[in-house]
């Protein structure tokens, strides 16, 4: 028997009972930082979320210790979790300042994949109780350019 309903496709995320869509990665930290490139918009992605996923941090010669690791799995997906902390309202800098008073050197990232969730057609990120909302013109991440 097969179902008419699309299941979620995860690729090491498991069965995660806060948020749609979404996998974790975990990644070492270098000076406070992370070696993502990450973007705030001024308006939501999706919900109350600003910050997307822009690309890898490279250094003067064009290297990365993470570009062949391929962690991030689209371009623009939506940063919703530092260490398993909601970070929905919140911008780069209040990232940065978790980032930085971390005691460990590793910090776990949850993003939202915007081609799941686009696909399957989410009123929400969130699964919880909270109010099922859309906003369409959110949906289609644009990725901004680097300045």
């Amino acid at each position: 028997m097969t179902s008419d309903k699309p299941f979620t496709p995860y690729r090491s995320i498991g069965n995660r009972e806060e948020y749609f869509d979404s996998y974790d990665i975990a990644i070492p930290l270098q000076h406070g930082g992370c070696g993502l490139w990450l973007e705030t918009h001024a308006l939501p992605y999706v919900e109350d979320y600003y910050i997307i996923f822009e690309d890898y941090k490279k250094d003067d010669g064009g290297y990365s210790f993470l570009e062949d690791k391929d962690l991030v799995m689209n371009f623009g997906d939506v940063l919703l979790a530092v260490d398993g902390l909601d970070i929905e309202g919140k911008n780069l800098d209040n990232i940065r300042n978790m980032l930085q008073g971390k005691s460990s050197n590793w910090v776990k990232l949850t993003f939202l994949n915007k081609e799941w969730f686009n696909r399957f057609d989410r009123d929400s990120a969130i699964t919880s109780t909270k109010i099922q909302r859309k906003k369409v013109s959110h949906l289609s991440f644009t990725v901004l350019s680097v300045i």
